[in-house]
């Protein structure tokens, strides 16, 4: 027999379905993605830390899971959210049903709710808390704690590493400071041949620097502006030292180090195929995002930074740049990961190591010619 289970908002909407997944229930921010593929990066997504995420595409779960489906071992969602969850998978490939894997990993869902509505509220409203029950008899209580909950948890420092992890290469050190990187940003790295030492977000700005890198990269993940001061004030510190490179949470941690400020999107944008346009070369890339804050374009007076990348439907901020600093970001998945051709982004960064081991190359040439 089929169980109910029930989705409830803080401002008393209550909404039924069918039960999936795990019975561990909590209480999460309420976001939707409208990808049409991709759940399980979905789930493993650690930008989607402490969230209840409703899906809108109509059918969830036809390809199981599968192992390198993954862009983190363990997911950190709080809940999830489905119009209907199949349960027969047709995937070779697959070693699990959707079920079997959010039991496994205790994650609650629900299924039979019409996805595309719940979507609309979500819209209109820019943080709105949610959680699941088995039983309506309690709802009022539900609400009320709903409405009293206020979360302080530093989701980045549950997500990042906790000690210096090294990917020995034969290629340049690059340091990625670890905000809840993926995997992808990882793989794409050593797929360059670079010798990588990933680093926990609260390094200090003379930690990093004793590991002599030619290049930083500020990873992707959650968490609240307000709790990275300490490793702002850093990337303020190193800034103009060597390239540094943000993407996700990290671009807007090298905004704010360099003076702009953050706003809040009228709609927050989370999902595939977001056309952002590279003023640069005027192309058009169709791109995965996730966030719910934006560069503030009119702060960007006197900082020195250049936007190289523009939100096509919208026009927000999607990407910078100074070159006097060597310096660059983009706030939206990297779209060439791993593969033979290089992601503009990244190819930009590259060749900011690149310069500066020219340089480096010509004054210690210099140096020998006058010795």
């Amino acid at each position: 027999m089929e169980k109910l289970r029930y989705l409830v908002l803080e401002d008393g909407k209550v909404f039924e379905g069918k039960a999936f997944g795990s019975d561990n229930f909590t209480i999460g921010e309420l976001v939707s993605n409208s990808s049409m593929t991709g759940y399980q990066e979905i789930l493993s997504d650690n930008s989607y830390v402490g969230k209840i995420i409703n899906l809108t595409y109509p059918m969830i779960g036809s390809y199981g899971i599968t192992r390198e489906g993954f862009e983190n071992t363990n997911p950190y969602i709080f809940g999830l959210i489905v119009g209907e969850y199949t349960q027969v998978p047709s995937n070779w490939k697959s070693e699990m049903t959707f079920d079997e894997y959010l039991k496994l990993k205790n994650i609650p869902a629900i299924e039979g709710i019409d996805t595309r509505m719940l979507s609309k509220i979500i819209n209109k409203n820019h943080c709105i808390k949610a959680t699941f029950t088995d039983s309506i008899e309690n709802v009022e209580e539900i609400v009320k704690e709903l409405k009293e909950y206020k979360s302080d948890e530093n989701y980045t420092d549950l997500v990042s590493i906790k000690k210096p992890f090294r990917i020995p290469n034969n290629g340049e050190k690059i340091v990625v400071i670890d905000l809840g990187a993926s995997d992808l940003v990882v793989r794409e790295l050593n797929f360059r041949g670079k010798d990588i030492t990933i680093v926990p977000y609260n390094f200090t700005s003379e930690e990093i620097m004793r590991i002599h890198p030619k290049g930083i990269v500020i990873s992707n993940g959650p968490g609240n502006l307000k709790q990275l001061y300490q490793l702002i004030e850093s990337v303020k510190r190193m800034i103009g030292k060597l390239p540094i490179f943000g993407i996700g949470l990290g671009h807007q941690v090298i905004a704010l180090a360099s003076g702009a400020d953050i706003k809040l999107l009228d709609k927050a944008q989370r999902g595939s195929n977001y056309p952002v346009k590279n003023i640069e070369n005027n192309h058009i890339e169709n791109v995965v995002k996730n966030n719910h804050l934006t560069v503030d374009e009119k702060s960007l007076e006197n900082t020195g930074l250049e936007i190289t990348h523009i939100d096509v439907n919208v026009g927000n901020i999607e990407g910078l740049k100074d070159d006097s600093k060597m310096i660059n970001s983009i706030q939206y998945q990297p779209y060439y990961i791993a593969s033979e051709k290089v992601d503009s982004a990244f190819e930009k960064f590259y060749n900011n190591i690149n310069e500066v081991m020219k340089e480096e190359c010509l004054e210690n040439s210099e140096g020998e010619i006058n010795a």
